[in-house]
């Protein structure tokens, strides 16, 4: 099942996106010389626009590890609030900039979910990222959004290094924070 944040653009079709606005995608500035050996590792969902593929999903967290061919694991874990149930889905990334843009796509092959994109507006790789994504349909724009962390419950100061990146590209505020209390142990 699709249900993590890297699984976003699946929607984009538009029922599932929270952030529906008029126009063309909007312009954004994307994380430069993006260091993907750095990036690697475990993420937690802080904060996300809504989508209907997480389902309100608690205890949010993204694994991303090397393949050693060219791509990046990536494995999303979520608990489902109603039943208490873990969901797990795995997938890979590939880079999708030459020029060295924080730009990913993202692929769930077991969902039929291929090419997906993950773009970095902004990460310090030790703290905090801020992952967006944008589709046109018709004569809108969908977006997803979300903030991701290094630990489950991060600082003050971290969360004001995010939001300087969530300001300055002019990112909708019309997000919800995640709940990471009383988690099972990630596997």
């Amino acid at each position: 099942m699709i249900f993590l944040f890297v699984a976003a653009a699946v929607c984009l079709a538009g029922v599932n996106a929270q952030i529906v606005n008029p126009g063309p995608c909007p312009n954004v500035t994307l994380e430069q010389q993006f260091d993907l050996p750095a990036y690697l590792g475990r993420w937690y969902e802080y904060k996300k626009y809504f989508a209907l593929f997480q389902r309100d999903g608690s205890c949010v967290s993204a694994t991303y590890t090397d393949n050693q061919n060219g791509t990046v694991g990536v494995r999303n874990y979520l608990v489902k609030p109603d039943t208490g149930e873990v969901e797990t889905i795995i997938g890979y990334a590939e880079v999708d900039s030459d020029s060295g843009e924080g730009k990913l796509l993202v692929s769930f092959p077991s969902v039929g979910q291929y090419g997906s994109p993950y773009w970095i507006l902004g990460t310090d790789y030790t703290s905090y990222t801020v992952v967006w994504a944008c589709g046109e349909v018709g004569n809108d724009n969908l977006q997803y959004g979300w903030l991701l962390t290094r630990e489950r419950f991060p600082s003050n100061e971290t969360l004001d290094l995010a939001q300087q990146v969530i300001t300055a590209n002019q990112l909708d505020e019309k997000f919800i924070i995640t709940p990471q209390e009383n988690c099972p142990l990630d596997p």
